[in-house]
């Protein structure tokens, strides 16, 4: 603005020879490229001095010049020099026989009190504007300068006192013209406090009557804000925030502040209107800084505050307590994470609370995602995200490991003739308990790797380590009780399996079997004439694989027509239940070294009379997953052998402690393994099949 305006001024004289320009404030920067672009553009030379040494080294310099046509000299000496002559400083820029040459409408003072003049056609602004250390601030933070100013005309359209010009530059120089002569509010206090704070004292220092209508209305402030016109920031946030924290756990939280931290204790005195309304709005104006200066009060926390506050005040421990932490807690994550610790704890022991845990799903896991999203969702912890993931596989295993339970004490009371495929189907998928080892292996995996504690269990009180302790003797012995009724329910579906299989080979029963698979499955579904069909072969696939991993993807493109119940062929090895699928039959009635490709073109033939090749097609791409392609007509088959190797063969290791685990976990195999091949390589087949397949 102040370029463009002297800008102005030069282009009314650009036709002058000779050009003077006092900058006596030194607005202008030292070597300002709009000023030498109009010199070069109107052929003058740029002389810029604030010494006469200078001056007239660089005049006589450009007089000798035969190119020197046209002068602009700068004077950049400051006006107390030029009043004041001293011995100790250099002289100011001395030019009488400039002058005679310059006219007067040539001569041009850069005067910021005009200029402010001007720009806001106020003709109050007082001489003070030109007093150096206000013309400083001006210059550096014009733009505030003209928008503190329009608040006071909106304010107060006749009134320009020493005061309000004082309050103009203090507003402006600390970065908040808005607030300037308004009622303030929370976010305008936060702002003068905290982004004005180091401004505030720097101008203490070099100007104190500026700063004073600052600190005057602070102090007139509310608390927190009227302790910034006395205390340093820091002490401020910090009093602030931990106060926010315990607000939102003990009625009494002004008492128990001092007796976290005694330095706070003057600061006890907040409104909760205050803390409730305030809150967010500090946040708002920086969440990183928010983020930073949460983790700074979170880190002041010792053990023994912890104790104090955690323990002997929010009783913590208590379902009903650990519950309320979780669901009132919005900006801290030390406390968020202890908390949901001792519910996990609770969540896997004997003597689970089923209410309280019914709030802190609700919570965690709101239906469709549709819960509030709270300043301390938003903050980064590890310790949280473990704790929340362990939560979440603990309340989905609590259930079935109650319906396992359930299902082999009826199974205790039934006697073998009354076993029935339909029951095992339904307690096995239907009520989803192939999903418990799958579910417990990424629970144990997560509590003896995961991070649980926010930070080192010796700077937190005992029972949070001893509960973590807890936790992972609870999800061992739950790992065992399921292991210990999932045998038995084998055990039973093995005597129904001996019972019944032979039925199953003599007639079409409802359980269908591998060699069946062409006949009652893909014939009813296809006209092998007329559509395109791909069938899927996933060797040694768990039924919580498919139901976990690959369904919800296959569902999102295809509708599901039927979903049979089926048994393998025995026993369940490739050369014979695998081969039988391509086959069409019984083993006793194939070659089982043939080749699956030779295999299914005879069954192709005789159940579709489909008389040509089976194409063996290479796999596209890397082909990690994927055994083999066949091609029939409209017909493609793929075999995966995905699981066989990995699921079948688990090696076990023995710990230190005597304990034998899996050396690869079931959920790290799943993760790692099946779901990078399934998510790639499957999925790019499912993609690439023409519509209608």
């Amino acid at each position: 603005m102040l370029k463009d305006w002297t800008l102005a001024k030069l282009e009314a004289v650009k036709d002058s020879p000779r050009v003077l320009v006092r900058d006596s404030l030194r607005l202008l920067p030292e070597a300002d490229g709009a000023i030498h672009r109009f010199a070069r553009d109107h052929g003058f030379t740029v002389i810029v001095a604030a010494t006469n040494l200078v001056f007239r080294e660089l005049y006589e310099q450009a007089v000798a010049s035969p190119e020197t046509r046209k002068f602009l000299v700068i004077d950049r000496a400051p006006a107390r020099r030029r009043a004041h002559a001293s011995i100790t400083k250099a002289p100011p820029p001395f030019y009488p026989d400039l002058l005679v040459e310059i006219p007067e409408d040539a001569r041009i003072d850069l005067d910021l009190r005009q200029f402010l003049k001007e720009t806001t056609g106020d003709p109050n602004w007082p001489q003070d504007v030109n007093e150096p250390r206000f013309a400083r601030l001006i210059a550096r933070n014009l733009a505030a300068v003209l928008r503190a100013h329009k608040n006071l005309r909106t304010a107060h359209p006749g009134r320009f006192t020493d005061h309000d010009f004082k309050t103009i530059v203090a507003f402006s120089a600390l970065g908040v013209p808005e607030a300037a002569f308004k009622r303030l509010g929370a976010e305008d206090y936060w702002k003068i406090g905290l982004m004005g704070h180091e401004a505030l004292e720097d101008l203490e220092f070099l100007t104190p009557e500026v700063t004073k209508p600052i600190r005057d209305e602070l102090r007139k402030a509310p608390s927190p804000f009227c302790w910034f016109a006395d205390h340093g920031a820091d002490l401020v946030i910090r009093a602030f925030y931990l106060s926010v924290i315990l607000a939102q756990h003990v009625e009494h939280w002004n008492l128990l502040l001092a007796n976290i931290d005694p330095d706070l204790a003057r600061f006890g005195n907040i409104k909760p209107e205050i803390l409730k309304e305030a809150t967010p709005k500090l946040v708002a104006l920086d969440r990183h800084q928010a983020q930073r200066d949460l983790e700074t009060v979170e880190h002041s926390l010792s053990k023994e505050a912890l104790q104090l506050l955690l323990l002997d005040q929010m009783k913590i421990t208590e379902p009903a307590s650990f519950a309320a932490a979780l669901l009132n807690e919005q900006y801290s994550v030390l406390v968020r994470c202890l908390a949901l610790l001792l519910a996990l704890d609770d969540l896997v022991s004997n003597h689970t609370s089923r209410a309280e845990h019914s709030k802190i799903l609700r919570t965690l896991f709101p239906d469709n995602g549709s819960g509030d999203i709270g300043f301390v969702d938003t903050r980064p912890s590890v310790a949280w995200s473990h704790l929340k993931e362990a939560y979440n596989l603990a309340s989905q295993i609590h259930p079935l490991q109650e319906d396992l339970a359930n299902a082999v004490k009826n199974l205790k009371v039934t006697k073998a003739n009354r076993l029935s495929f339909q029951f095992f189907r339904e307690i096995w998928n239907e009520k989803r308990i192939n999903r418990l080892e799958y579910y417990l292996s990424a629970l144990e995996r997560l509590v003896h790797s995961g991070d649980f504690l926010p930070r080192h269990e010796d700077d937190l009180p005992s029972v949070f380590s001893n509960t973590l302790d807890r936790i992972r003797q609870s999800v061992r012995a739950i790992n065992e009780d399921v292991q210990k009724h999932l045998d038995e329910v084998n055990r039973r579906f093995q005597e129904l399996v001996a019972m019944q299989y032979s039925s199953w080979v003599a007639n079409d029963s409802e359980v269908r079997l591998t060699s069946q698979f062409l006949r009652r499955c893909l014939k009813p579904h296809w006209d092998s004439q007329k559509e395109k069909a791909v069938v899927f072969i996933f060797d040694g696939m768990r039924y919580d694989i498919w139901d976990e991993l690959l369904r919800p993807m296959l569902e999102d493109r295809m509708e599901i027509l039927e979903d049979y119940p089926a048994s393998s062929l025995l026993p369940s090895e490739t050369h014979v239940t695998r081969k039988a699928i391509s086959a069409g039959t019984y083993p006793d009635e194939f070659d089982t070294r043939a080749g699956e490709d030779k295999l299914l073109k005879v069954s192709l033939a005789r159940e579709f009379s489909y008389n040509g090749e089976v194409e063996v097609v290479n796999p596209e791409g890397l082909g990690t997953g994927e055994t083999v392609h066949y091609r029939a007509g409209n017909l493609d088959v793929y075999i995966f052998e995905l699981c066989d190797k990995e699921l079948h063969k688990i090696q076990i290791k023995t710990l230190p402690d005597g304990r034998q685990v899996p050396g690869r976990p079931l959920a790290f195999i799943y993760q790692q393994h099946l779901k990078n091949i399934i998510d790639t390589e499957v999925m790019a087949i499912v993609r690439g099949l023409p519509p209608g397949t």
